[in-house]
């Protein structure tokens, strides 16, 4: 096939493609401050299903799947403080951005209260 060919197979299989769905209600552009920290929130916990996760995807990958397994259960103690680590820390960034925005509509509600009253 030379490029044009490529390039319009491209095209053609492009086309048949459904379309992107439209923003949902309560996508990050249109949610409120409120859905935006319990998203933050939600989202900063980190929970691994590890049964779920670990498989081999080869050919007679049982023995594999296996082996990785026994692995993660013999590093399993190392993960879980891996996640608890991750977890502590993506919440005081939930915390740290909270007290942020709260000092940032005091400080916008001082400057308004100023403009107001005048220099």
């Amino acid at each position: 096939m030379n490029p044009d060919d490529i390039a319009a197979e491209a095209e053609r299989r492009a086309s048949a493609l459904p379309a992107p769905p439209a923003l949902e209600q309560d996508s990050p552009l249109e949610a409120s401050d409120e859905d935006i920290r319990d998203r933050l929130t939600r989202w900063g916990f980190i929970e691994v299903d590890e049964e779920d996760v670990i498989r081999s995807t080869r050919r007679g990958g049982a023995p594999i799947t296996w082996f990785k397994r026994m692995l993660a259960q013999g590093l399993r103690q190392y993960h879980i403080d891996q996640n608890a680590k991750a977890t502590r820390f993506n919440l005081q960034m939930v915390g740290y951005v909270e007290r942020l925005e709260r000092r940032i509509v005091e400080l916008e509600r001082k400057l308004e209260e100023r403009e107001e009253t005048g220099p």
